[in-house]
């Protein structure tokens, strides 16, 4: 394609956003209506939930990255428009797509690694219903983000795929979980920083990237998924304490009755 068909903004975004909208309803309805199963019913009982669940999307993360790596005709056309982001020609299903999308072993591996550590705890603390509820959420919100964004700058040579973003959420989440829990990098052992001050300072150097025009990662995604996670555990936890009080009235009326 030699240059980009000729839309408008809205043109491009309306039916993205759309999408965007049921996803993260959707979401949002698995969450509330989630229900564990029981030991028998599940594949693996032994293993932690938590871990399957981190485990399931590395699984199909690594199915889409050997899918790129091994395409065929049919394939290739799928992955080409709902996989990867393209501001130039978007695709509603790419919003959702791309977020279980990686071309590069080094790009999955990192992804998976952040992941599993962030994302095992996460899931822990919500429950698996929660927590994949913040990661199609996430990805979705963030994705849809980054289209817009290179959408409204008519940055049409530009492409986005990865899990970075519903794991930016991930992020944000724990952070506004476990705010005084100290954080170590391999790659900088000493450096250990507070979730909230790693919050703050991931949220920095992502801004200082959308400003600077850092063009190596996508810094939108990364902010707005971020962004995401923090606004979700906030409010998840003022729905749990509704929850709370709304169990102990029932409790209290029950005992005058």
């Amino acid at each position: 394609m030699s240059e980009p068909p000729k839309m408008s903004a809205t043109e491009r975004l309306w039916r993205p956003f759309l999408f965007t909208i049921l996803t993260i309803s959707g979401a949002m309805y698995y969450g509330y209506t989630y229900k564990s199963p029981t030991q028998q019913e599940r594949w693996f009982p032994t293993v932690p939930q938590s871990f399957a669940t981190v485990a399931s999307i590395i699984a199909v993360n690594t199915a889409v990255f050997l899918a790129w790596r091994t395409p065929l005709p049919l394939t290739w056309r799928i992955l080409n428009r709902y996989f990867i982001s393209v501001p130039a020609l978007p695709y509603s299903g790419s919003i959702l797509g791309a977020v279980f999308s990686h071309q590069t072993f080094s790009h999955l591996a990192m992804n998976s690694i952040a992941l599993y550590i962030f994302g095992t705890t996460v899931c822990e603390q919500l429950g698996p219903g929660w927590f994949l509820a913040l990661y199609i959420s996430g990805g979705a919100a963030s994705s849809f983000g980054s289209l817009a964004f290179h959408v409204l700058r008519k940055n049409f040579a530009t492409t986005s795929l990865g899990a970075s973003g519903a794991i930016a959420a991930l992020m944000g989440t724990y952070c506004v979980v476990n705010p005084e829990k100290e954080l170590m990098f391999v790659l900088l052992p000493f450096l250990v920083l507070k979730a909230k001050y790693f919050a703050m300072g991931m949220a920095a150097l992502e801004t200082t990237g959308i400003l600077c025009g850092w063009r190596v990662f996508d810094h939108v995604a990364h902010l707005g998924g971020l962004a995401w996670g923090t606004a979700f555990a906030v409010w998840l936890k003022k729905e749990m304490e509704r929850r709370r009080q709304e169990r102990r009235k029932r409790l209290l009326s029950v005992g005058f009755r």
